[in-house]
């Protein structure tokens, strides 16, 4: 007897709740005066008993679930669509399901039931609830439609951009060797190891009309450790070694400056042949500008094994000056995006150096090295999106540069200068970066 005054008090009391929200949230205006009051108790009756069919089918339901999908609803003009005709959803028992179905992404050619996309709907999809009515995102791309990676119809001048910054880790390696007329063809061989530094980077870019992009960059890197050996031969091809040392190198800077313009294109992939949804290619061209300052101390001779040495405090400076050509791809899928971008540069090589402890050769500037040269760049990674217009970003920077002959001036004390064949110089660089990116907020 207990048990049915408790069943008859839980019907009145979700009666009561039921009745509440309903009168609370039923549309007001012309549409609402059509719906009659007996349609609203009605709707309440039937819910409340799908309700309890699902209690006593231990069946878990959400305070958000809609069991029914009343008439008087229907003939309001606010049944979800996608319904059928008796008012229960196609895509499950409550619209939270319904809202899952909306947010796939597929288009209306792929769908089996031909009920439309979400592209079709506008992104954005009804969320009915008892006649309140909520306007819910459905984006299926997410963030990769954000500003300055996807256009619309409505291009503007500046129609998008981005600022990003990364901070990570970078390590460097230099070679030359110069020879001498007559023999040996390797005189003089430099060589710079693992040269490791901490990496500061940024780049940024303008988009305009969707399609024209500005784009610079520029990273600085403080070295903080390194080797160099220094090596002196009298035979050709590194034969009879008659002078090594091995030194540290540490206190030295690595600089890189890019600033290109190009065109950017945009893609729909197909969806169930690719991961990724959109796909951006831009092709671009520009001038860019790479320096290392390298030094030479804490010297050691291996060759002759006299060891340590004090005084050694030389250094050598490189640039590479270059225009290039590149392209640069991003593929998009939700708030994930992969990218990778290839440069290819046409170089002059320019470096110098100051012997210090040669007091034969004129300070600061002993020798220089003048070379043709050019350069890969490849830059790979990945981005997420936490925000609209913020996402995180971990980026991979790979470099390798190679001269041709060129040719080695010294400067003498006295005044004088003698040249040498410049054999070449191979410089390769790589760096992982932790970074975050801003996206302009330029609604169209």
């Amino acid at each position: 007897m207990s048990c049915q005054q408790t069943s008859v008090l839980t019907r009145k009391i979700f009666t009561l709740i039921f009745s509440t929200i309903l009168l609370w949230g039923w549309p007001s205006g012309s549409q609402a005066e059509t719906v009659a009051l007996d349609g609203k108790n009605a709707a309440i009756q039937k819910e409340l008993e799908c309700i309890s069919k699902a209690k006593a089918a231990n069946k878990g339901f959400e305070w958000n679930d809609v069991c029914y999908v009343s008439e008087a609803q229907k003939a309001a003009g606010l049944v979800l669509p996608g319904t059928t005709g008796s008012g229960a959803p196609e895509y499950g028992a409550n619209t939270a399901e319904y809202q899952l179905a909306l947010n796939e992404d597929e288009t209306p050619s792929t769908r089996e039931d031909g009920y439309p996309s979400s592209r079709a709907l506008t992104r954005e999809s009804e969320f009915v609830l008892f006649g309140l009515a909520e306007n819910k995102p459905a984006d299926p791309d997410g963030y990769a439609s954000r500003y300055g990676l996807f256009p619309n119809e409505n291009s503007k001048f500046l129609s998008g951009g981005s600022v990003n910054v990364g901070y990570g880790l970078r390590q460097d390696d230099l070679i030359w060797s110069i020879g001498y007329p007559g023999g040996p063809n390797i005189l003089s061989e430099l060589t710079w190891d693992d040269v490791e530094s901490v990496q500061l980077k940024g780049r940024a870019d303008l988009v305009f009309y969707d399609h024209f992009v500005l784009d610079g960059m520029y990273a600085y890197g403080d070295v903080y450790d390194g080797t160099n050996q220094d090596s002196d031969y009298l035979g050709d091809f590194r034969t009879y070694e008659f002078s090594r040392s091995r030194n540290d190198s540490n206190g030295d800077d690595v600089n890189d400056f890019s600033l290109g313009a190009g065109y950017r294109l945009y893609f729909d992939l197909p969806k169930k042949d690719f991961y990724f949804k959109k796909a951006q290619v831009t092709l671009l061209a520009g001038y860019s500008y790479h320096e290392q300052n390298f030094k030479m101390t804490n010297g050691y001779q291996v060759i002759p094994a006299t060891g340590a040495f004090s005084g050694l405090d030389s250094s050598y400076k490189t640039e590479w000056e270059s225009t290039w050509i590149g392209v640069d791809l991003k593929a998009m899928r939700k708030d994930f995006t992969a990218f990778l971008r290839f440069e290819y540069h046409w170089a002059d090589y320019y470096g110098y150096g100051n012997w210090n402890l040669r007091t034969d050769f004129a300070h600061p500037k002993s020798f220089e090295h003048f070379a043709d040269a050019y350069g890969r760049v490849l830059t790979f990674g990945g981005d997420y999106a936490f925000t609209e217009n913020l996402s995180v970003n971990l980026t991979f920077d790979v470099q390798d540069w190679d001269s041709e002959d060129g040719i080695d001036r010294t400067h003498y004390s006295d005044g004088t200068s003698g040249e040498c064949p410049f054999n070449t110089a191979n410089w390769e660089s790589f760096a992982a970066m932790l970074g975050l990116t801003y996206y302009f907020p330029n609604k169209k």
